[in-house]
Parts: C-alpha cells; sequence; structure tokens
C-alpha cells in the first residue's frame, strides 16, 4: 500500500478488480482497523467510536455506551429520511441489523463511494504481531475509497481508522449535521477531495486501541503523528516506536524519551 515500496504488497495473490478499483480511486498507507479482533472493530466501524469508549473491547461486549439509534445507518436516516441502507454479509451481534438501520436496497443508487477496508490486521513479514494484537500487525490493513471526485491513481499517508467512517458518510451525505455526542471519528472528505493532502480533523487528537482478553498482556495503544506509544497494564511496561523510521517496531525509545512516554 505504499508508492515504490515492494515490501508492502504481497506477490501471492492476484486481485485484478480490487486493483481496478484501487487504480481509480485513492489508496491509503497508513490505515488503522479500529481493534484488533473483527466483533470490536466493526462495532466502533458503526458507531464511530473508539472501542474503548463503546465499552467494546472484547467481542462478548453487550452493554455498548452508545445506542443502536446512534449507528451510523440510523443516523444517516435521521439526518436525511431519503436514504437508505443495506447490509450484506457478517453480522455477529445482539443488535439486529433493523434496529441498526438497515433495510433493503436495490444495488448501486451511481453516485456510490466504495470504501474496502479490513476490519483488522493480519500480520507481514515486515509488520510486528498479527491478529488480537495492537502491535502493527494486528491493526494496520488495506485502505482503498473510490468515487466521485476521488482522483485517480492517488495515495494519501494520513492515519485514518476504521471509526472515522461514520463522520465521512455523513460528511459526504450530509455536510454540517451534528453528530451524535461522543463521536471520536473524523470525515476523510477533505483527503479524499484534495488528491490525499490535508488532515482528517478528529475531536481527539490521537487514535486509541485496546484489547485485555486473549492475549499475552492486557494492552493499549496509542498514536499521534508517527508516534506510537504500547503499554502493557500487568508488566507496566510501555514502547515507544517513531514509525516513520521503525515500521517493524523494533527500536523503543521509551527509555529515551520518557517525557513523550510521560506525556
Amino acid at each position: 500500500m505504499m508508492p515504490g515500496k515492494d515490501f508492502s504488497r504481497t506477490p501471492a495473490f492476484h486481485m485484478p478488480n480490487l486493483e481496478r478499483i484501487a487504480a481509480q480511486g485513492m489508496i491509503f498507507s497508513q490505515a488503522y482497523a479500529s481493534h484488533p479482533k473483527c466483533e470490536c472493530s466493526r462495532a466502533a466501524l458503526l458507531m464511530g467510536r473508539s472501542t474503548t469508549s463503546l465499552n467494546a473491547v472484547e467481542k462478548s461486549a453487550r452493554n455498548w455506551n452508545a445506542p443502536p439509534s446512534d449507528s451510523l445507518a440510523n443516523t444517516l436516516k435521521r439526518a436525511n429520511a431519503s436514504y437508505g441502507a443495506a447490509h450484506f454479509g457478517k453480522w455477529q451481534w445482539p443488535q439486529t441489523p433493523e434496529s441498526m438501520g438497515y433495510d433493503a436496497s436495490d444495488g448501486i443508487t451511481m453516485n456510490t463511494y466504495i470504501i474496502y477496508m479490513s476490519d483488522n490486521g493480519g500480520g507481514t513479514q515486515v509488520l510486528k504481531g498479527g491478529k488480537a494484537l495492537v502491535d502493527e500487525g494486528g491493526l494496520r490493513v488495506p485502505l482503498i475509497v473510490n468515487g466521485p471526485s476521488v482522483q485517480s491513481g492517488t495515495y494519501c499517508d494520513e492515519p485514518a481508522v476504521g471509526y472515522d467512517i461514520l463522520s465521512t458518510v455523513l460528511d459526504f451525505a450530509v455536510p454540517g449535521f451534528v453528530l451524535p455526542n461522543g463521536v471520536e471519528g473524523g470525515s476523510w472528505k477533505t483527503v479524499l477531495m484534495n488528491a490525499g493532502t490535508g488532515k482528517i480533523q478528529r475531536p481527539i487528537d490521537r487514535l486509541v486501541f485496546h484489547h485485555d482478553v486473549d492475549v499475552p498482556h492486557p494492552q493499549t495503544a496509542m498514536l499521534k503523528g508517527n508516534l506510537k506509544l504500547l503499554h502493557y497494564w500487568d508488566t507496566k511496561e510501555s514502547f515507544l516506536y517513531e514509525l516513520s523510521i521503525d515500521l517493524s517496531e523494533q527500536n523503543n525509545l521509551a527509555a529515551a524519551k520518557p517525557a513523550v512516554v510521560a506525556k
């Protein structure tokens, strides 16, 4: 997903249709799933909140800190009742698709934006860790957006995260609509309309990831700019990485930059 860097692609799969979509749209080289496990990541995507704030940091979480009426589809239809929404594929929550605002659709209504993204990382030969861990290998995912006014063949290295999607969709569909309180995602509209340049503005100026079950250490990661802090809650260990020069998270800067870690 990085231009000119062969290590960021895999030669094992040939996906001509996906490559065609990518060539016609924008590819993001620093995109993150909202969580390193799929159920939690999809919950954050549809609610526009980090899994920590949503209280959905493990797949059996049921008492979310936001009602289904605040979901992407319900909020979109509340903003403009002429919109419909459809869900196709995996569903693994106690909430029904109907309660989350999904109804029938007759297919793709030529003003369609395609957002292609994974809900958790899978690990690579370059990235550390994999699914369930908040290392880059558990979080970093492919992201492609294709649609009207998205310039073909462009790249964006601005950090993007799955829980930005709610804000992005509402920004395109009903610009200026006031989002539900607590939404933490920012809109990608600025970078999508400007060939990948600009900033994604969020209420909180960092990305937050947390996972504390079925992993060796309960762990939280925060990403701000190119600095990433990983903390183990049981051992109290902290790891600070400069991702722009250490994508594999091999050089722990925590001891050298204690003030940054403390902040």
